[in-house]
């Protein structure tokens, strides 16, 4: 299963990830299922590349526009970048991200 489809899995069953100080933090009202948890595990790496995006994207969301842009243009570059995280896409580039590598090894 891939890290996308397990914080699916764990938002399903109540369970909230954040990134904290680089550790990835469980917040969940119950003690999450074991096979939730086995499941996280199993896609750490990939989950705390997930997380960091997410952070990313949210920072740049926050941040004041560089000196030298206009605020029309910053605020089109936000809700961009809103749709962008809103529809999941910065979660499926870290997926993606990994396929390329191996398509570029397949090919060679």
């Amino acid at each position: 299963m891939s890290a996308l489809e397990a914080l699916g899995v764990a938002g399903n069953a109540g369970v909230r990830l954040k990134l904290q100080s680089g550790r990835i933090m469980i917040g969940c009202r119950q003690e999450p299922p074991a096979a939730v948890v086995d499941l996280l595990c199993a896609n750490e790496s990939a989950l705390l590349m997930i997380l960091s995006a997410r952070e990313a994207a949210r920072a740049a969301l926050a941040a004041n526009p560089p000196d030298d842009c206009s605020d029309a243009h910053w605020a089109k570059a936000r809700r961009g970048l809103k749709r962008f995280v809103d529809a999941g896409w910065s979660e499926k580039r870290q997926a993606l991200s990994r396929i390329r590598p191996i398509a570029q090894r397949l090919a060679a």
